[in-house]
């Protein structure tokens, strides 16, 4: 997620900035990020059973 969040998310970011017009909608994209850590924070991380 390091990479993920260093690497792609910041250009992902000023493309959306440059492609709408607005700086500040443009930090949907990061909200979705955390939003996402928040989801895996709470539900993602479960392991599930396995049927054998």
């Amino acid at each position: 997620m390091a990479i993920v969040g260093g690497a792609i998310v910041p250009p992902l970011q000023g493309l959306f900035a440059d492609v709408t017009g607005d700086l500040q909608l443009s930090f949907i994209i990061p909200m979705i990020c955390y939003a996402y850590i928040v989801y895996y924070g709470f539900v993602g991380y479960k392991v599930k059973e396995v049927q054998v």
